[in-house]
This record gives C-alpha cells, structure tokens and sequence, in this order.
C-alpha cells in the first residue's frame, strides 16, 4: 500500500498547485480556439488558395512556460525567426473553465503568438489515473496537467489581428 497518493494527498497537491500557478508565478496566457465552421479558403494575391482563418473570444489562463532558444534563417522574403515552446495547464483549471485544448489553437504570450502542434496530458501523480486504472479505488491518483507543445507562428497567418495598417493616397 502507497504511503502517499490518497485523495486527501491529492486535494493538498491541487491546492498547492494553484496557489503557486495563480498567485506566485502568475503567467497567463491567451488562448484562441478556431472556429471550424467559419473558416473558408479564398485566393490570395498570386491566385493560390489560402485559408481564412476565424477565432472565439480569447480565454486568459495561468500557466507555466518553457521556451527554447530563438533560431533564424534568411530567404527571399526576408529573416524568419523560429521557437518552440512548451506551455503547460492545470487540468483543473481548464475543467473549471470549460475548455478542451485542441491541436491547431493559439496562444497569446509575450506579444507573441504560437501555435499547438502536440498535446500531452499524461501527467500523472503517482502513475495513476483514477479514470483509468480501475485496479484501485477512484481515489488513487490524479492526472494534474496538460502539456502543450507549440511553434511561433506569423501573426499574418492566423489573422486574429490586423497586421497591415497603410493608408491608400488616391
């Protein structure tokens, strides 16, 4: 029998996770969902079909952030720079608030935005998850977090803002 990994264990981890994640760390986040059924191709200027992409309302979320190092390369068009980084949730947090991550999403931090390419929510406390492993009572384990796995993204692809701000003299 386990010394630790109880129900009441659990409930004392989950209130010392969200103390340090909203109170101490206190990194939010944006995140945007695509809306599927309004996102149409058209044409872009060389005739070639582009996705138009269109978002719900953000939902502003605390998190922990990892990010690699910046890299660039240079082509035709210009300087491109890439970064991965790793954006992880409380499972808890987006239980409460209704949300379901999804590949494809966006994230908003650090007047940046990155999209979700993998999602790993295998974060188990005591390698158990009471939803799975029935061999115990449903008051062993907990599944704390989940992990995103994003890229940078250029803000004219997602179309959440306007980029191109010109004005046209006739």
């Amino acid at each position: 029998m386990a010394l630790y990994g109880r129900h009441r264990d659990i409930l004392l981890f989950r209130f010392l996770n969200k103390e340090i994640i909203n109170r101490i760390i206190t990194t939010e986040v944006d995140l945007y969902k695509q809306v599927i059924v309004n996102s149409t191709l058209m044409d872009d200027i060389y005739g070639e079909q582009t996705m138009s992409r269109t978002f719900y309302t953000s939902l502003r979320i605390p998190c922990l952030i990892s990010n690699a190092d910046q890299t660039s390369d240079y082509n035709e068009f210009g300087y491109n720079i890439k970064q991965l980084t790793k954006f992880s949730f409380l499972r808890d947090e987006l239980r409460e608030k209704d949300y379901v991550l999804e590949v494809g999403d966006i994230i908003h931090w650090n007047e940046k935005y990155w999209e979700i390419d993998h999602i790993m929510d295998n974060s188990l406390f005591m390698k158990r998850d009471p939803d799975r492993n029935k061999e115990l009572d449903d008051t062993w384990g907990w599944n704390y977090a989940i992990i995103c796995l994003t890229h940078l993204t250029n803000r004219e692809r997602i179309q959440i803002e306007e980029t191109y701000g010109g004005t046209s003299e006739k």
